[in-house]
């Protein structure tokens, strides 16, 4: 019998990473298993909530306890190779769990149409209430800003 497929070995390896992160307080973003038969390369971006986000002891912490995971599961029957890493500050914030995600972070969010006078807003992302993002500025200017009508938004992104 041979190994099992992509989609089943991501699902399984999704579960068990996204039990393992959430004992470390981190949120798995995405996984992607590719390759096969000789060698596969697993891929986790992860994160942590608020302002301080991820860092590479976290990245590292979480291979561990994943790599060894792998390992008492035999999930693969083949070399593998593991990269953990964060989305990274230029990763677009899309939906208002990725706002939730970056609140207390350094934002820039550009709108379709101008609220009060303007279409980009610097500052911090101070929270999500309902389908707004609330955004603050350096003058402590507060900005509701209907997730709806974002076009672009990342962490002190330059557009």
């Amino acid at each position: 019998m041979g190994e099992p497929s992509v989609s089943r070995t991501t699902e399984h390896l999704t579960r068990l990473a996204v039990e393992i992160a959430a004992e470390m307080e981190l949120e798995v973003l995405s996984v992607k298993v590719s390759g096969g038969g000789g060698h596969r390369i697993v891929r986790l971006d992860v994160d942590r909530a608020g302002p301080v986000g991820v860092n590479l002891a976290d990245c590292e912490n979480l291979s561990v306890a994943i790599g060894g995971a792998i390992e008492d599961t035999a999930l693969f029957g083949a070399p593998y190779s593991l990269e953990v890493s964060s989305p990274g500050i230029d990763r677009p914030i899309q939906t208002d769990d990725d706002a939730r995600r970056n609140t207390g972070r350094r934002v820039v969010v550009e709108t379709r149409l101008p609220l009060s006078g303007k279409t980009r807003f610097h500052g911090v992302l101070a929270g999500v209430s309902g389908s707004n993002w609330i955004v603050r500025g350096e003058d402590g200017t507060e900005w509701a800003v209907p997730s709806e009508m974002v076009i672009r938004a990342c962490q002190d992104c330059r557009f």
